[in-house]
């Protein structure tokens, strides 16, 4: 494996006891922990040149576990100035409640900066929907194949697949590099205008219909 071929460069002259170290890790599972680590690490080269140009390392990191990937939702929702893009599930209002996320949208948006979310608004979540209107601009889509957040384009978690089908609950991916970054943002705005606004969502589903306006015309 490449795991075990890392060990065996590091050291040539052991072969067998590597080779039997990571047999070890593999039978008491504590080889999962190895492969997270050596996935979310910086390359070496990369490491220097951030300290030689003195900017910030793009990386694309996983995050597995529902406390981690709920840390770095309120880290990227704390960290917006100007803009914070959401695309979240028809449960993501509750669940923002439950932890945190939608207090720290709240405190950002009083600050100024503009948040904008797509949702899926049904029956079962129009009334917190409406509270998250207060403070941010929601539209309706009724599928959502992934789950976004944008913050001020700098910094972005994706997490895939829809309300029912998804890789994990407890996955998600984080980047802050450039590309990643442009396609999340181009991904964001054509769902968001094709997308139907909050307030005639809602309408249509305390009325039963889409509602019609009403155009007066004077012969």
């Amino acid at each position: 494996s490449k795991l075990a071929d890392g060990y065996i460069e590091s050291d040539p002259l052991d072969e067998v006891a590597c080779v039997a170290k990571v047999e070890e890790l593999v039978k008491t599972r504590k080889i999962d922990g190895v492969i997270t680590f050596w996935e979310n690490a910086v390359p070496l080269e990369a490491r220097i040149a951030e300290l030689e140009r003195g900017e910030p390392l793009e990386e694309i990191k996983i995050i597995r576990g529902s406390a981690a990937v709920y840390a770095k939702s309120r880290e990227l929702s704390s960290r917006a100035r100007k803009t914070l893009d959401i695309i979240t599930i028809e449960k993501g209002p509750e669940r923002g409640e439950k932890y945190g996320t939608i207090a720290i949208d709240e405190q950002v948006a009083q600050k100024g900066t503009q948040i904008r979310c797509i949702m899926p608004i049904t029956k079962e979540n129009a009334e917190k929907v409406k509270k998250f209107m207060a403070f941010a601009e929601v539209r309706h889509e009724q599928f959502i194949p992934m789950r976004v957040k944008i913050s001020d384009s700098k910094g972005c978690m994706v997490t895939y697949g829809s309300e029912t089908e998804s890789l994990s609950p407890t996955f998600c991916v984080y980047s802050n590099a450039k590309d990643k970054i442009e396609s999340m943002c181009y991904y964001f705005e054509k769902v968001w205008e094709s997308a139907t606004p909050a307030e005639e969502r809602i309408r249509e589903l305390e009325f039963g219909k889409a509602v019609a306006e009403t155009v007066n015309i004077t012969p």
